[in-house]
């Protein structure tokens, strides 16, 4: 494997020389947990989960990999997501789980993957912990989506993720009394990468790159999570919580739904 093979666009000038070196190094400083959310995923009760945040080199370009997750799956139908799951009992720590999942899901292989280190972990609105972990793909056949989970694989070069005008914000959340942002990323007015996604792919591309401009959705409002989420999150009862909304769905969170 080369270690210091550069990979970018022609057409990226911002983008310094980026090496697999320079990337183990940027994630060297990750936190163990993003300090905006680290407040919040104290109180609340989350299961353990990991994705893997995959980039690969295509045309001597950086890119990372996304799925679109399919009609059959139970939640978060059509979303962009990285591969990722839910630990299972046999798997010995997050990272392995994170593997055993990209494999289920693309078709990668555990030979196949070289993990670079971890970001910040996260959480999810469905009550999740979520252990993100960045690894260089080095696929040796074609990808193999599990029709079962995953609808679409596509991969987006690093120079686009960057560029002015994709990052916005989209809203904030309030649950219980936290309040955090929610970002999302739209590639080419066909994809809306957002939640969780958008949070872990925007921490990896700051830590690489710097700041990142932030655009914003008209005015950003500011929503409360529906009150039967915050019932999960929180192990109470919904009538109990502050900010009661029966009327506003989980939906109302999702910019693909606009």
């Amino acid at each position: 494997m080369r270690e210091e093979r550069p990979a970018f666009s022609k057409n990226a000038d911002r983008l310094p020389e980026i090496t697999t070196e320079l990337i183990r190094s940027k994630l060297q400083d990750s936190p163990i947990v993003d300090p905006e959310l680290a407040p919040l995923m104290e109180q609340i009760h989350l299961r353990p989960s990991a994705v893997l945040l995959p980039l690969l080199e295509v045309d001597a370009c950086w890119h990372i990999l996304f799925t679109r997750r399919s009609q059959r799956v139970s939640a978060h139908k059509g979303e962009i997501s990285f591969p990722g799951g839910r630990l299972d009992p046999e798997d010995p720590h997050p990272e392995a789980a994170a593997l055993r999942e990209t494999y289920e899901e693309i078709g990668v292989p555990t030979e196949q993957i070289h993990i670079f280190g971890r970001l910040p972990e996260s959480f999810s609105i469905a009550g999740y912990r979520i252990s993100p972990f960045v690894g260089l793909l080095q696929p040796q056949h074609p990808f193999a989506p599990n029709p079962d989970e995953i609808e679409e694989i596509f991969t987006v070069p690093l120079h686009e993720l960057i560029a002015p005008g994709i990052l916005h914000l989209y809203h904030r959340v309030r649950a219980g009394e936290h309040e955090h942002e929610v970002y999302v990323f739209r590639w080419r007015e066909t994809h809306a990468i957002w939640g969780a996604t958008a949070r872990i792919l925007k921490t990896f591309l700051e830590q690489v790159f710097g700041s990142l401009p932030v655009g914003s959705t008209a005015s950003p409002e500011l929503l409360e999570l529906p009150a039967e989420m915050q019932a999960r999150l929180f192990w109470q009862s919904p009538s109990n919580l502050r900010g009661h909304h029966p009327s506003r769905s989980a939906r109302a969170l999702d910019p693909s739904s606009e």
